[in-house]
């Protein structure tokens, strides 16, 4: 085999990988996070605002038992509704530019890193609550 072929593959072959590991991924709402027992409203609305704020999502709008928040990046934008009552806390998509948001086959698609910045929203959110939790004598869950 000639050296060029093995060369050849493996610049194709990244050059699809490339490709499909930018491509977008279906746009989901997270599932609700429940609040753990002795958390109060208060410290709910405390950590969501703490947790949004050391992350670069700037607080657009904020209400009793709900923020919008927006992320602004050099190249993008993205805007998520935040809302909690006495047991959950959930994450809503609301708004995006440069991000790839599209409608496929009657379901919505998003740049891929959303889903990660989403998680990572969510881990603050429950790292916050359950030690709030156990500090106050409940069971962190």
């Amino acid at each position: 085999m000639r050296w060029w072929v093995p060369l050849f593959l493996s610049i194709i072959l990244g050059w699809s990988g490339l490709a499909s590991a930018r491509a977008p991924v279906q746009l989901h709402d997270p599932p609700p996070l429940p609040i753990p027992e002795k958390v109060s409203q208060r410290d709910v609305a405390k950590f969501v605002v703490q947790t949004l704020s050391s992350r670069a999502w700037g607080i657009t709008k904020e209400e009793a038992g709900h923020v919008v928040a927006t992320m602004r990046r050099d190249q993008f934008m993205v805007r998520i509704r935040v809302t909690w009552d006495e047991q959950t806390i959930r994450i809503a998509y609301e708004d995006s530019d440069n991000l790839d948001y599209a409608i496929r086959d009657g379901q919505p698609y998003i740049h891929r890193s959303y889903p990660r910045w989403i998680d990572d929203l969510l881990f603050g959110f429950r790292t916050k609550m359950r030690v709030r939790s156990i500090e106050n004598g409940g069971s962190g869950s």
